[in-house]
């Protein structure tokens, strides 16, 4: 298929991509020619495709040749015109329920489950990047596993993780390619504290700008954890415990 792909990119000139097996490109409004063997009018660049594919003797149905102004793409809704990509609605109850089923109702589950439902949510993951922290102590929980048989204690941070996940899962609306922010010029409202935070490899740390203070810490040289998100979680959280604080101290 990648092939395939090479040849309409580079000898058709037919603007597509591919992922595995799917292909999907993108057209003006209203750009549709003729397509006689499905007998309808169809999106321009899907039918130079599709007649690329008759030359080559490629099979194809003609249910999985879908458009619109939001097509599925791979279980995502791809909104061309607000630039925005998020679940399709019944795979994102699905996905909902996996969590729940799989925190809930079993004390232990097997490598396999653990790799299944990390799998499942890193799928989610590409228009949901905040759920990442759902992940950290399921990865924690399966490093150095090998039998996949094996049995494994479900215990309290993973089932407080991934119930998080799935709460914050159903209010999520997806991630926007490019979306416009307007910052007003006003000054922050009283009570209000701004503050950066970020941790790399080596240390984390959070700043306060207008007081012109700021706070830094290195990481342990044994990490208990590797993830960077972990870090990056912790250093935000610590940045907002420091923040109340001081907003108390103040009243």
């Amino acid at each position: 298929m990648s092939l395939v792909i090479w040849i309409a990119v580079f000898i058709q000139l037919i603007q597509a991509f591919i992922y595995i097996d799917n292909s999907f490109s993108f057209a003006k409004a209203g750009e549709m020619i003729y397509y006689a063997k499905y007998h309808k009018m169809l999106p321009t660049p899907m039918v130079k495709l599709l007649l690329l594919w008759d030359e080559l003797g490629i099979p194809h149905d003609e249910c999985k040749q879908v458009y619109g102004p939001s097509p599925p793409v791979i279980g995502f809704e791809v909104d061309p015109k607000d630039m925005k990509i998020l679940l399709e609605a019944d795979l994102k109850v699905s996905l909902e329920q996996e969590l729940k089923v799989f925190a809930r109702y079993k004390r232990k589950r097997s490598l396999r489950e653990f790799k299944h439902i990390a799998g499942s949510l890193n799928w989610a993951l590409n228009v949901c990047p905040l759920l990442r922290p759902g992940l950290s102590t399921v990865y924690v929980k399966t490093k150095g596993k090998t039998n996949s048989r094996g049995l494994l204690w479900l215990n309290r941070a993973v089932v407080e993780e991934l119930l998080w996940a799935a709460f914050h899962l159903e209010h999520l609306d997806g991630i926007y390619l490019l979306k416009s922010v307007s910052w007003s010029s006003n000054p922050l409202p009283n009570n209000t504290l701004q503050l950066y935070c970020d941790a790399s490899g080596t240390s984390m740390g959070f700043w306060y700008p207008a007081l012109n203070l700021g706070f830094q810490s290195q990481l342990p040289k044994r990490c208990p954890v590797q993830d960077i998100f972990f870090y990056e979680a912790l250093c935000v959280c610590s940045g907002i415990r420091d923040g109340v604080t001081r907003l108390w101290q103040d009243q």
